[in-house]
């Protein structure tokens, strides 16, 4: 491995898995370190700038970038508008948003960056490695996180209030639940795209398989996540459809259970709580949650940004919640999100180009591209963005996109 190799696989190792680290150091105390680690992200990442008027982009992947690009900088120039130039709330209302103006600037073009540089450059990718050092780090911080933390936690969160929720969290120095869900299921797919490539041995490569697939789903599970434990079932099933051992038909019904559950789960739990209590406590309280406030009332996430779109549907009102008692949030769906920041007008191309992503990505995986798991991990990321996070300021989201649209016939060369 050159140079150049080198330097690639440590900029995308540090926008996939080391966000897992960079993200959980602060918590414990040691800001300077990952404040460190990111200046030599930059620092790989600028030498790769500069290395790329050498190389000779592929036109397919540029046209695709480009119209990507654009739509992500109209969507900033969005925020940049409603954070800076009119903003219709206190900067420390808006859920999300870095604290100061330089860091909010910094966040929106080093993900253009990002973005361009690893769409460039990622035939250059070596992808088995990337998987089996992101797969070893990930299964080593999950191990770690459960060992100097306190579990059960997670299990006990919602018998708390959100105050002192976030106390406890604090005091434990542990990531907060969808973070460790979402990195505990990107071991697991990088685990699932890597099975029996670990060496010559069956028993071998079966041992890890199962070892690393305990670990993260065990993370996974004792969450109590809804979101990322749905979306990470209905990932696999698309990967496994896509390698032809699932039909059809049999997606289509996971699919189709899946959307019910996400639109209708409060009244389906709400009946199942009148019939059998005690079952499964934590997915029984969204009857009284509304999915985590998401839906169930007129004042829930989702009726006051379908209420907020409703006021200006073209082209957008705000990229937070406006009024309500949850000023300042976004509605846990990305497409609702993105109606609300900048309307349908520009919420229809970027949705286009989110369905050729999406083709790309199962093209990829159809054809054992070494690529494929990046098109795995971007349909897991949006799967969840159905439910949870918001797309604003969300390096691994946009950058797993991106890629995805680059993805042709000569990424796996």
């Amino acid at each position: 491995m050159n140079r150049l190799q080198i330097t690639l696989q440590f900029v995308l190792f540090c926008i996939f898995p080391l966000r897992f680290l960079i993200q959980w150091l602060p918590i414990l105390g040691y800001s300077l370190i990952a404040t460190f680690i990111v200046l030599l992200e930059y620092f790989a990442l600028f030498t790769l700038i500069v290395h790329s008027v050498t190389i000779e982009r592929n036109p397919i992947s540029k046209q695709a970038n480009s119209l990507f690009q654009i739509i992500y900088w109209i969507y900033s120039f969005y925020l940049i508008y409603y954070i800076f130039i009119n903003p219709l709330m206190p900067r420390v209302d808006m859920l999300h948003v870095p604290p100061s103006d330089l860091n909010v600037i910094q966040e929106i073009v080093m993900i253009s960056i990002f973005c361009s540089v690893i769409t460039l450059y990622q035939n250059f990718i070596d992808y088995t490695f990337f998987l089996k050092i992101s797969t070893i780090f990930l299964t080593a911080m999950l191990i770690i996180h459960a060992a100097v933390g306190n579990m059960s936690f997670y299990l006990m969160q919602y018998i708390s209030s959100n105050d002192e929720r976030l106390e406890m969290l604090a005091s434990l120095r542990m990531l907060d639940g969808i973070s460790l869900a979402k990195y505990a299921s990107m071991a697991f797919i990088f685990n699932l795209c890597i099975k029996g490539k670990w060496s010559e041995y069956h028993i071998l490569n079966t041992l890890i398989f199962y070892g690393v697939a305990f670990v993260a789903l065990s993370n996974v599970i004792v969450t109590t996540q809804r979101g990322p434990m749905l979306f990470l079932f209905t990932t696999v099933i698309i990967y496994y459809f896509c390698k032809e051992r699932i039909e059809p038909r049999t997606v289509l019904v996971i699919l189709y259970s899946a959307i019910i559950l996400i639109l209708f789960g409060d009244l389906i739990i709400l009946w199942l709580a009148s019939h059998v209590p005690h079952v499964f406590d934590r997915f029984f309280l969204i009857a009284s949650e509304g999915a985590s406030g998401r839906f169930g009332s007129k004042e829930s996430e989702y009726a006051l940004a379908l209420k907020q779109i409703s006021d200006e549907p073209f082209f957008g009102t705000y990229f937070r919640t406006r009024f309500g008692p949850r000023e300042g949030n976004y509605p846990h769906n990305f497409i609702l999100e993105l109606l609300m920041t900048f309307g349908v007008v520009f919420t229809i191309p970027f949705l286009l180009l989110f369905l050729q992503a999406i083709k790309k990505a199962i093209t990829a995986m159809r054809l054992n591209w070494n690529i494929a798991p990046i098109g795995l991990i971007f349909i897991f990321f949006f799967s969840l963005h159905l439910s949870s996070e918001s797309i604003a300021f969300n390096t691994e989201s946009w950058v797993s996109m991106a890629m995805a649209l680059s993805f042709n016939e000569y990424t796996n060369e």
